[in-house]
């Protein structure tokens, strides 16, 4: 386990490893495997958004094992430095902000902050659960390539508490993306996938809602190909909205993107 060194500006720790040459990991051969594939790369940024410690450590951990992750980058909104696994295998950055930057501008800092030559980008929240096949799921996926931007079915979020307990879900056997019309699916920011040549950035004055709503409008209007991904997901949905502390935040951002950013073809 490695602690990063406190400081009052942002905190960058890196843990530098290299894949072991003596097993290939059954990601690795089960991708291989594979007579179509497209030997994609990732980027996986992951904002703290407080809500399970316990669970980001987990996701660390799973992603560092995964053979197409090439890095991990943690914006720790905690503004103290965070406790996570060292694997000895990958690239894993820990930004640790004097003060919570929230999500939006979390997904930005991390985008910035990419060291790796990969060809996408995963946004992934803290306190999710998924598939531990989903990457090599996805680095296979034929039509992959003919997206720019791909968010998650709502249908297929399983919205309530969870722990540690709920990892081991079924591995997904039919991955499939469908292309969207001018309608911005339910849970569509939970697992964001975004080709790294065309990230857009968001606006600052977005903090933590609209964030997902901005990059489909702003995908769609240029006409780059948007999509919704049936990756099942299990994860309490309601934890930032339901607190009152971030009511105030809630109506500004919704407010602002209404008035400031949103298009009329978005439905």
């Amino acid at each position: 386990m490695l602690m990063a060194k406190s400081s009052a500006k942002p905190l960058i720790t890196c843990m530098f490893g290299f894949i072991s040459t003596g097993k290939k990991s059954a990601n690795f051969v089960n991708a291989q495997n594979h007579t179509n594939q497209n030997m994609c790369s990732f980027s996986v940024i992951i904002p703290t958004l407080n809500k399970n410690p316990d669970n980001l450590i987990h996701l660390v951990s799973w992603l560092s094992g995964e053979f197409w992750v090439d890095e991990i980058v943690v914006i720790n909104n905690t503004g103290t430095p965070l406790y996570l696994p060292d694997s000895g295998q990958k690239y894993i950055n820990q930004i640790t902000v004097p003060e919570n930057l929230y999500v939006n501008p979390s997904w930005n800092l991390g985008m910035l902050n990419l060291k790796r030559k990969t060809d996408w980008c995963i946004f992934l929240n803290d306190d999710i659960i998924v598939p531990t096949n989903v990457i090599s799921a996805l680095s296979v996926l034929p039509d992959l390539e003919s997206y720019s931007l791909v968010g998650i079915d709502g249908r297929v979020i399983t919205n309530r508490e969870t722990s540690l307990n709920d990892w081991g879900l079924p591995p997904i056997e039919n991955l499939q993306i469908t292309e969207t019309g001018n309608h911005r699916n339910w849970g569509f920011g939970v697992f964001v996938l975004i080709k790294r040549s065309e990230y857009i950035t968001i606006p600052a004055d977005l903090k933590i809602w609209c964030g997902d709503d901005y990059l489909f409008q702003e995908y769609k209007d240029k006409g780059l190909k948007v999509g919704i991904a049936n990756i099942p997901i299990t994860t309490n949905m309601s934890t930032t909205s339901d607190r009152p502390e971030f009511e105030e935040i809630r109506n500004k951002d919704l407010q602002t993107f209404n008035e400031k950013y949103k298009k009329d073809f978005i439905n």
